[in-house]
């Protein structure tokens, strides 16, 4: 925005201005595997552009009602592309890990470990021995600094039996 407008003032920016460059930093934005066609790209020139307008504002450099960059509306989200793994392709996962790798064993705990608990690498990579109550089967799991969860295991799980000793041994 600097580059395409820098030696403008605030107030001879338009709303049309801002949305033909929304359009052409979408039409540019770099294509990946998961992309929108710069759908979001388009949104953060949007949400950069009321930044700008909203600093002017506070300062007194413009009025509320002149900012163009609050006249054009961002495009809608799209619903997420994020889904569950289907039983299949849970089922291959834990096939290859128990099956090839350097150490199997806790290849597969860790895969059975998220696949119970549904925790977060943080949370499994912060698990301590104290942690875990196979009496009651309860694991008491601390993620994201938002202090702990006891998670309930399956009883009989298969990876509850394996890993109190697996964790001692280590």
């Amino acid at each position: 925005m600097a580059a395409a407008w820098g030696d403008l003032p605030l107030d001879a920016i338009a709303a049309s201005d801002i949305e033909a460059m929304q359009r052409q930093i979408a039409a540019t934005a770099r294509s990946r595997r998961n992309s929108r066609s710069g759908r979001h790209t388009g949104e953060h020139v949007i949400a950069a552009a009321r930044a700008v307008y909203n600093r002017a504002i506070a300062d007194g450099f413009i009025d509320a009602a002149a900012s163009p960059a609050h006249r054009v509306v961002k495009p809608r989200r799209l619903p997420s592309t994020r889904r569950a793994l289907t039983p299949d392709e849970l089922e291959e996962i834990n096939l290859a890990a128990r099956t090839s790798g350097n150490d199997v064993l806790l290849d597969a705990l860790l895969l059975w470990l998220h696949t119970e608990t549904v925790c977060r690498r943080g949370g499994a990579l912060g698990l301590r021995l104290a942690d875990l109550d196979t009496d009651r089967g309860l694991l008491r799991l601390t993620e994201n600094d938002q202090g702990w969860d006891a998670r309930q295991l399956r009883r009989g799980g298969p990876g509850l039996a394996i890993l109190g000793p697996a964790a001692a041994s280590r």
